[in-house]
């Protein structure tokens, strides 16, 4: 099948159940969560979205599961943010508690390798 050059090639869909992952956010021990989702988490980051707004290096605890396990209180810092048209902040953070960060790491290493070899991970 030919592209046309005028228009850009479509984007394969992403399937929804990979699409994000909900978590569950708090800037206070008092404060009630805020809802959002990962769009995307590496070694060194996680980024979200949220309708809630946070300043730039303001502290966030994130909730949510990966992998079937549940992550509790994981610390970022909020490195960067953008509004888009919907309303939504899109969040940059920063892992600030290495131990967390290991311990997210390994997930994310156990999951690759399930890739990898094709095999399933459970859930």
């Amino acid at each position: 099948m030919s592209q046309n050059p005028d228009k850009p090639a479509a984007k394969p869909p992403i399937a929804r159940e990979k699409a994000y992952i909900p978590v569950s956010i708090r800037t206070s021990a008092e404060g009630s969560p805020c809802w959002g989702r990962i769009t995307a988490i590496t070694p060194e980051s996680v980024d979200l979205m949220s309708r809630f707004e946070f300043r730039k290096g303001k502290m966030l605890a994130l909730d949510f599961e990966l992998d079937g396990g549940k992550m509790e209180e994981i610390r970022c810092s909020v490195t960067g943010a953008l509004r888009d048209d919907c309303g939504y902040f899109h969040y940059e953070t920063a892992f600030a508690d290495r131990n967390q960060r290991d311990a997210v790491l390994a997930v994310l290493i156990r999951l690759n390798a399930g890739t990898q070899t094709g095999s399933k991970t459970s859930r």
